[in-house]
């Protein structure tokens, strides 16, 4: 299978959506009109090319409206990108023939939290603009990648294990990406660090974060101190707090970043993938028969 990696807009493709139409035959015309309708069918269109029978994308293969799914399919998101076959990266506010918009790594795509694991996870990751033309791979583009992330080229390359990396290093690759949902700051490491952790969105982001630490520090005993200590985890730890308090944090919507100039190298189970063939056999449905 394939794997889509993107960032969120309006009028996304949903579960519900595909799910209230598998037995329709046809694709409604209101999904089809829907803006986030396009890069499914363009990527099942890239899937077709090399051969490969499914495509996961996150907005219609996870039940955003159940939780319980949210958080199993959040576990596991590592694992997804990690035994695909290759994963595409849209980068809907980059256009190959537009000079101000061609450098990928300007995209926002490489500022966000969730997208730092779909970049380190697949065995390759295709680039792609805005109208679905080809930017390069990560493989192609290791050094120039390796020099604005900081992510060395060996763990770009899969010479060296994301998991083999400290604690510390891992974090520092998340320093300046953000994520919508403050608790999501913690959630979007949990592959990365390779630690259990139950996302709970009824929690604040404190909770979020010292969670995580106690997860880190029972893995990682050698690196983390849960209690005390100078590291980075606890650095970062006490930044975030620091920040909440001071901006007010209210809702769970409020877009949370950390600022890289209070706190330069901050932020940072590889369980089973489980796909649904009965959602992901859909997206072929969407294509045109020829």
């Amino acid at each position: 299978y394939a794997i889509l990696s993107h960032t969120w807009g309006p009028g996304e493709v949903t579960f519900r959506d595909l799910d209230s139409n598998q037995h329709k035959g046809n694709v409604n015309a209101s999904i089809i009109a829907k803006p986030g309708c396009q890069k499914i069918q363009y990527a099942c269109w890239e899937a077709r090319r090399r051969n490969l029978d499914y495509l996961w994308v996150d907005t219609c293969c996870i039940n955003q409206e159940d939780n319980g799914d949210v958080h199993r399919n959040i576990k596991s998101m590592y694992a997804f990108y990690q035994n695909s076959s290759i994963c595409y990266a849209y980068l809907s506010d980059r256009d190959r023939y537009n000079l101000s918009e061609f450098l990928i790594l300007t995209s926002r795509w490489f500022s966000r939290g969730w997208t730092l694991q779909e970049l380190l996870a697949p065995p390759e990751v295709v680039f792609f603009d805005r109208n679905w033309y080809p930017l390069g791979t990560r493989s192609g583009r290791i050094s120039e990648i390796s020099d604005e992330t900081g992510i060395p080229e060996g763990i770009l390359e899969g010479r060296s294990c994301v998991h083999q990396v400290s604690v510390e290093e891992r974090m520092s690759w998340a320093v300046t990406r953000k994520t919508s949902r403050p608790q999501d700051q913690a959630y979007c490491l949990i592959g990365i660090l390779g630690v259990p952790l139950e996302p709970n969105y009824d929690e604040d982001v404190n909770s979020a974060f010292l969670r995580l630490r106690k997860a880190c520090s029972e893995k990682y005993p050698d690196e983390i101190s849960y209690k005390h200590g100078g590291d980075l985890f606890s650095l970062l730890v006490g930044h975030v707090l620091n920040h909440v308090t001071r901006i007010g944090l209210s809702n769970h919507n409020d877009t949370y970043a950390m600022d890289p100039a209070e706190f330069t190298r901050t932020e940072p189970e590889n369980p089973e993938a489980e796909l649904s063939d009965k959602v992901l056999s859909d997206f072929l449905n969407i294509l045109p028969s020829n």
